[in-house]
């Protein structure tokens, strides 16, 4: 996923999108995610401040609890 460009898309996803970012990830530059900011009109990113890659694998309760509030706010 790091070598693809694909910022000139994220604009044409129109469903309620929620990105979650390891804050500590070092799987390409953070700043990859700021189109998904910046253009995704029913998006969110949330950042995992010092968190690492995989963090669904290891913060799994988290994740969920997110993915749920997100749900919520985004029925």
């Amino acid at each position: 996923m790091a070598t693809q460009e694909w910022a000139d898309q994220v604009h044409k996803i129109q469903c309620p999108t929620l990105v979650v970012v390891p804050g500590a990830g070092r799987i390409g530059s953070a700043d990859v995610y700021q189109p998904m900011r910046a253009n995704l009109p029913r998006g969110e990113v949330l950042t995992y401040d010092g968190e690492r890659h995989s963090i669904c694998e290891y913060l799994a309760d988290r994740c969920v609890a997110d993915l749920r509030s997100f749900l919520v706010r985004h029925p």
